[in-house]
């Protein structure tokens, strides 16, 4: 299966989060662990068959949190 493309919402606060979507049915979110990046962990081959096996009976969705991965970086302290 290859990587879902990286795909981005807007906050209101106006940042960017990263994320991807495969698979259909109810939608299940996978957490990101504390540091993620989901396009480089899929790479790697960390998510590739957890996120293949959740596809095939969900629309599983991942993403990069707030300041992380492919999401908007540099954040203030304040967020």
């Amino acid at each position: 299966m290859e990587a879902p493309p990286v795909q981005y919402v807007q906050t209101r606060d106006g940042f960017s989060i990263a994320y991807g979507v495969a698979g259909e049915g109810i939608p299940l979110v996978r957490v990101p662990s504390m540091y993620g990046h989901f396009s480089l962990q899929w790479d790697r081959g960390i998510l590739d068959r957890e996120f293949r096996a959740l596809s095939e009976n969900f629309q599983a969705v991942l993403f990069d949190c707030r300041g992380q991965g492919s999401s908007t970086r540099g954040l203030s302290g304040t967020t």
